[in-house]
């Protein structure tokens, strides 16, 4: 079993979705995005998110803390900590930074019951999210030629994602939108 890292990026999202697009399992795909990008260790409970001031880290609290995910493999049996009461902290941070924003009433309920669900470990967590976020932009379904009546829109839309932060921010601002410039991404360096 892979899982993905906590909330990933929307680079890591153009990794996965190149894996998918190959044909490539969801499981053989996550696998293929977290070699892409390194992810290890630590940024399997961390996600790089907008802040008031510029970017904002949410991590995930793990039983033994963050040292316990230095051992290859170990975010597959990692267990969630309840300390710092980090589910209200992440859905409270997500709320005061994007809870303006066109699309936080439609995706944020549905990571918001992600969030208030008590999974007992980190692989269950991030599974989660991925799902609510694939299905958010109805992936994989949606993957394929873009067709060039909407190319120059997707490249647009490219330019505005910051592929670093968490897929969350792109989908917040842009929607379903997002899916657009995923595939421009994706295309673009097939």
């Amino acid at each position: 079993m892979v899982i993905p890292p906590y909330a990933p990026s929307f680079a890591w999202y153009v990794e996965w979705g190149r894996g998918i697009a190959a044909g490539l399992s969801d499981s053989e795909a996550i696998l293929r995005a977290n070699k892409a990008l390194h992810i290890g260790g630590k940024d399997f409970a961390r996600c790089l998110t907008a802040g008031n001031t510029g970017s904002m880290t949410l991590s995930v609290p793990v039983a033994g803390g963050s040292h316990a995910l230095r051992r290859h493999g170990a975010e597959l049996t990692a267990t969630l900590s309840g300390h710092g009461n980090w589910r209200h902290v992440h859905a409270g941070a997500m709320d005061a930074v994007y809870g303006r924003t066109p699309f936080f009433q439609h995706l944020m309920p549905a990571l918001g019951a992600v969030l208030e669900e008590e999974q007992r470990s980190l692989a269950d967590l991030n599974l989660a999210i991925h799902h609510v976020l694939a299905e958010f932009l109805s992936l994989p379904a949606t993957y394929g030629e873009l067709p060039e009546s909407v190319a120059e829109r997707a490249r647009e839309l490219s330019a505005e994602i910051d592929r670093g932060k968490s897929m969350v921010d792109a989908l917040m601002r842009l929607g379903r939108d997002t899916v657009l410039a995923l595939l421009h991404e994706i295309s673009d360096g097939a």
